[in-house]
């Protein structure tokens, strides 16, 4: 089950976010834990799994062209030992309520060096449609 994230859980939020950053497969600055903080704050709703196995924090933000808004991630990590469950399926099922409820488009981001076919995958199976890419060189 999830739950939306109340201050007490910033800290767990921390670590969920601490040990995706280590698993993503990419050459990355470490996390500087008070800035993660303060950037974190600025979502505008977050969900946490109930065995503290995930994390999908949420935005609204504005188009980079025009007024209109949407709702994305700002990070969206389930554990290992938890992706054969139904959390990231449940999930991405209260961002896509969140996003209906506010009339508002759902765009999800996913930055990540190993198995970005599988995690598009998922949301193909999630009924969203592949927008676009992103592509690093370091």
């Amino acid at each position: 089950m999830i739950r939306e994230a109340v201050l007490d859980d910033l800290e767990l939020i921390c670590k969920l976010a601490i040990e995706n950053h280590a698993t993503v497969g990419l050459e990355l600055p470490p996390i500087n834990v008070p800035k993660f903080l303060s950037w974190i704050k600025q979502a505008n709703k977050i969900y946490v799994g109930d065995k503290a196995d995930g994390v999908l924090a949420l935005r609204v933000v504005p188009f980079d062209y025009a007024d209109a808004l949407y709702v994305t991630n700002l990070l969206f990590y389930v554990k290992p030992q938890s992706r054969k469950s139904l959390l990231g399926v449940r999930l991405l099922g209260a961002a896509k309520k969140y996003a209906h409820d506010l009339k508002l488009p759902l765009i999800m981001g996913v930055m990540t060096g190993e198995d970005a076919e599988l995690k598009g995958e998922f949301f193909k199976r999630q009924h969203m449609r592949f927008i676009g890419g992103a592509y690093m060189e370091n």
